[in-house]
């Protein structure tokens, strides 16, 4: 953390390396429960945005390539995707 922000205080690098276990022990909790996100199960807690787009995309037969970035849990957005 040092190297990639050196003007950075002990106490922000703490809260960072902090949050970041934090991320991921609940990415690894929900590890658990993505067979039932996707089988639909706690879908409306997943909000699509463009979704008009991603219907024209399915509709369409046409490849697409989704970019995103890294966030949280990535699997969900395979799973929204692979429910479309």
């Amino acid at each position: 953390m040092r190297y990639v922000f050196p003007a950075w205080t002990d106490k922000q690098i703490s809260k960072t390396v902090a949050d970041v276990w934090e991320n991921l022990g609940r990415t690894a909790g929900e590890f658990a429960h993505l067979k039932t996100l996707s089988d639909g199960v706690g879908a409306d807690r997943i909000t699509v945005r463009g979704a008009e787009t991603l219907k024209r995309i399915v509709d369409g037969g046409e490849p697409a390539v989704f970019v995103s970035g890294h966030f949280a849990n990535w699997e969900v957005g395979a799973i929204v995707l692979h429910r479309a």
